[in-house]
């Protein structure tokens, strides 16, 4: 073929020119390429990624309504333990109430004649007396057991609505890489 000359331009440069443009944007295109398939791999592993996460996320969640429901039920025997303990301290007292007002001397005469000697009595004898002692102790203890089962009731609810609004955030970031 001869050489045409178009104006400035030789037929044969032009060619040249252009299978060079035409390598440059083969290889624009490769590396396009490459880089939408290295982003689709890392869309791909950061998609399973939060999948797993977000499994165990929602084992977790599930789980939830079960430990919710043995800590009340924990709670309410608890209480009613408290409630054993607060009746037998309340029943040792009055028994010895009782004991305070009906006690006499020897000469027929109520021995307590005030509510303050009354008061002061029963006062000495919650200090002295073993068996109220040990009530008052089981008592406190009771209501130390309940106020932890009660703490550990309000932590497993505030974690379970922290696991819901995490997988709630989880679930949108799913939802943007889909």
């Amino acid at each position: 073929m001869d050489n045409i000359i178009l104006g400035d331009f030789n037929m044969d440069e032009l060619e040249s020119r252009i299978n060079q443009t035409q390598s440059v944007i083969n290889r624009i295109l490769q590396k396009i390429t490459e880089t939408n398939i290295l982003k689709a791999q890392e869309k791909h592993r950061n998609f399973s990624e939060m999948s797993e996460e977000y499994l165990k996320i929602k084992d977790k969640l599930l789980g939830f309504p079960h430990v919710i429901q043995k800590q009340k039920e924990n709670i309410a025997g608890l209480e009613e333990i408290a409630d054993q303990a607060d009746q037998e301290l309340r029943l040792l007292e009055d028994t010895q109430k009782l004991q305070i007002i009906n006690e006499v001397d020897s000469a027929g005469k109520k021995f307590y004649s005030n509510d303050t000697a009354r008061n002061a009595a029963l006062g000495q004898w919650k200090q002295h007396d073993l068996d109220y002692q040990e009530a008052w102790d089981e008592l406190k203890e009771a209501k130390r057991n309940l106020e932890q089962a009660k703490f550990e009731l309000d932590r497993a609810y505030n974690e379970y609505k922290s696991y819901q609004a995490i997988a709630g955030m989880l679930s949108a970031r799913i939802k943007m890489l889909a």
